[in-house]
């Protein structure tokens, strides 16, 4: 009532404000506490601002709780919404706070204002955090360790990825390619790697079976870091676009008809790609010849080159499928490829497997908590950009977030998992 006289405005909506501040102070949620906000009404948040600054009230910008990088966080915010009333929205709140007394946290009070315009603020205010974060880190460039060669649908991914968090983090982020050992190599690099935050992997499935395929002597659930779950591949089976095979009820009869003749490629031994083949074989009744090579690029040359039959690849395949040089004939997923609804999935030819093999960004051991937190919100960032999605759907992918402590839980179970699909095969060492 004091600013209303003062300003000569009625405040219709401030009394939501302060309704919203009470109900997060009751441990509401941001969205319920602020659903009262209407998206438009800035007019009498810029007059209550108008006042604060005239009535010297900015000093509550000096609370411990509520740094001064808030506001910046949400100038980026509202520029990058293109919705110019929501500083105006804060600074009121703010003021309210200050005038009431309130000690709520400044994410809550940010991402209740924002979801109550209906944006998700998740992901924005995690990149603007880091992109304000005052840490020294980093102050060199980052490196990227990939365990398959350019061009695959890892590898392309990955450096769109590494161009966006570059532009946050203001350091370049850099890709080397670590070809072989199935994708394991870059975990392998990671356990003689110091682990400040400059050299980091993309893991793959492959790195946990490495205790029951090698001699390591390291475990992959207790010795990384793991930072976000990026993705998953596509998988299907392709032939060439002159082979007689036509489907995948003909490549069983003629795998049925010459055993262990029909050959495939995969990027390497107990693989994703070999294991889920071996299996499907299985089921099917039927004995394959594995040819296995240093990564998806190579695989589907030599498949072009004649050197193979087929090839159980992730969809690095999808351009060569699309220009008509290869047939695919069955895909590992839950269901059809948007790419190629002709495509039949495992499951619908009467194999009950699916496969995706999830793969993420991981680090030494030991990371700081601080440095794995900033990485993972730049990445879950760049994970929301259009971009990556756009290279994702060029290979039929889609993004599949994991948070670091679901990536490493998920590590655990996958473990115990791919140790009795070893054991079954007759792969396991141990």
């Amino acid at each position: 009532p004091q600013i209303e006289q003062r300003t000569g405005v009625r405040f219709q909506y401030v009394p939501v404000l302060l309704g919203g501040l009470f109900k997060l102070a009751s441990n509401r949620s941001p969205a319920e506490a602020y659903a009262g906000i209407p998206k438009k009404q800035a007019y009498e948040m810029l007059e209550l601002r108008r006042f604060v600054q005239r009535h010297g009230l900015s000093k509550f910008k000096r609370n411990p709780h509520f740094p001064v990088n808030t506001l910046k966080v949400m100038r980026g915010a509202c520029a990058a919404q293109k919705l110019g009333c929501f500083e105006a929205y804060v600074e009121a709140v703010y003021a309210a706070m200050w005038e009431q007394g309130l000690n709520l946290s400044e994410d809550a009070v940010i991402q209740g204002v924002l979801e109550a315009a209906g944006i998700d603020a998740t992901a924005l205010l995690a990149a603007a955090r880091a992109a304000e974060d005052t840490s020294t880190y980093p102050t060199r460039p980052i490196k990227i360790l990939i365990g398959f060669p350019p061009g695959g649908s890892t590898d392309g991914p990955v450096r769109v990825l590494a161009e966006t968090v570059s532009k946050i983090l203001k350091q370049p982020v850099v890709v080397e390619n670590r070809v072989g050992a199935g994708g394991t190599l870059p975990a392998v690099a990671l356990q003689a790697t110091a682990a400040d935050g400059y050299t980091l992997g993309i893991s793959s499935l492959g790195i946990n079976r490495l205790p029951y395929t090698t001699g390591i002597k390291w475990s992959p659930a207790s010795d990384l870091s793991y930072i976000i779950g990026l993705t998953g591949y596509a998988f299907g089976v392709v032939v060439p676009a002159a082979s007689p095979i036509r489907t995948w009820a003909e490549y069983v009869a003629a795998a049925k008809a010459s055993p262990g003749k029909i050959t495939y490629s995969t990027p390497g031994v107990a693989t994703t790609n070999h294991l889920t083949m071996e299996q499907v074989a299985r089921r099917a009744g039927i004995t394959l010849n594995h040819i296995p090579y240093k990564g998806s690029a190579d695989s589907l040359q030599a498949l072009l080159a004649g050197h193979v039959d087929s090839a159980a690849e992730t969809s690095a395949w999808a351009p060569f499928v699309r220009d008509g040089k290869m047939r695919l004939i069955a895909t590992w997923g839950a269901k059809r490829m948007a790419g190629f609804p002709d495509a039949p999935t495992l499951q619908e030819l009467g194999v009950p497997l699916t496969q995706t093999s999830p793969w993420g960004l991981i680090a030494p051991k030991g990371l700081d908590a601080s440095i794995a937190k900033r990485l993972h919100d730049v990445f879950r960032f760049a994970m929301e950009q259009p971009e990556f999605r756009q290279a994702l759907a060029r290979y039929e992918m889609e993004p599949a977030y994991m948070s670091s402590a679901a990536f490493q839980a998920f590590t655990v179970q996958s473990m115990r998992q791919e140790k009795v699909i070893l054991d079954a095969l007759g792969l396991s060492q141990k």
